[in-house]
């Protein structure tokens, strides 16, 4: 009689457990506000307001197969952008940031001191510039994501302290960028067979632009590349049709709605640095501020002061 009674009462747990997991199996899956609390510490900011089931098909996204670079271009192309294009007067000098000043002296401060010199940032405007002209030649949308997104919104240009720009690119054309990228001369594409690539200069891997390719269906657009899709994960009626939007005095499309595409991937009243510069190598310690302390040196907007 006790051993049938232990089985009956380790029946009821088994029962008892199996329901409980799967009503939190339900409730994960179909329940966004349920989902959200229980997965918080973990659940990417973008994906809070997508369905569970959309995003595992997002997770499913096939790759285009051999992805590889392109060793023998059928004619090499001479851009029409050169460093003399640049509109130097245009772009940010941050004259106060700098080590000799007291602020930035401050253990905490010191990991935001501008991670890249003023020239640095003319060449990496530079080569924006020329990735823009040829995109635009085959008729390939683009736009601005990402850190890049953020520093459109929050300081009109480039974080101070960050060092790339992160751009989305419609994938549909994949070989037509690949080819055109890497023919171009004095400049080298650099593609990953997950469809997230790197555009530099000819033997100088610094500055570079972050390529991550999209995709879209009728409710989103969504990148390809499987750790991405943690940052890019937007309403298509909030990305298409792009805008335009001021990055260190150019006009750089962004999504229709950039200014809540930024905020749902990043908290605009903090700052943090980077992991890693990207010229120097240098490890970053990881530090939050409040982004307007530091208005008096860098340029600080859509924050609470």
């Amino acid at each position: 009689m006790g051993l049938k009674l232990f089985y009956a009462r380790v029946k009821l747990f088994c029962l008892g457990l199996a329901g409980t997991l799967a009503f939190i199996a339900f409730n994960l899956y179909y329940v966004k506000p349920v989902r959200n609390l229980l997965l918080k510490p973990v659940l990417p900011n973008v994906w809070r307001f997508v369905d569970t089931a959309d995003i595992l098909r997002m997770r499913n996204v096939k790759y285009p197969p051999n992805i590889t670079d392109l060793t023998n271009c059928p004619k090499v192309i001479k851009p029409d952008i050169q460093l003399k294009d640049v509109d130097q007067r245009s772009i940010i000098k941050y004259h106060n940031a700098n080590a000799d000043n007291p602020f930035f002296q401050d253990e905490v401060y010191a990991n935001f001191l501008p991670t890249v010199t003023w020239q640095d940032r003319v060449e990496t405007i530079h080569l924006y510039l020329v990735f823009a002209d040829t995109l635009k030649k085959i008729g390939v949308n683009f736009f601005f994501t990402g850190g890049s997104l953020l520093g459109v919104v929050r300081h009109g240009g480039a974080i101070p302290w960050d060092t790339d720009i992160d751009m989305a690119v419609n994938g549909t054309k994949w070989k037509e960028v690949r080819e055109r990228l890497s023919c171009l001369e004095g400049f080298q594409l650099r593609t990953m067979w997950h469809m997230h690539w790197k555009f530099h200069f000819r033997g100088k891997y610094f500055p570079f632009i972050d390529i991550f390719f999209y995709t879209e269906n009728e409710r989103y657009v969504y990148a390809m590349n499987y750790y991405t899709l943690h940052s890019i994960i937007y309403e298509k009626n909030d990305v298409l049709p792009l805008t335009m939007a001021k990055f260190e005095g150019v006009l750089v499309p962004v999504p229709r709605h950039y200014e809540k595409c930024a905020r749902l991937e990043f908290d605009l009243e903090y700052c943090y640095p980077p992991s890693t510069n990207h010229k120097t190598r240098k490890h970053f310690k990881r530090t939050i501020v409040k982004c307007s302390s530091m208005a008096d040196y860098y340029p600080i907007r859509n924050v609470e002061f």
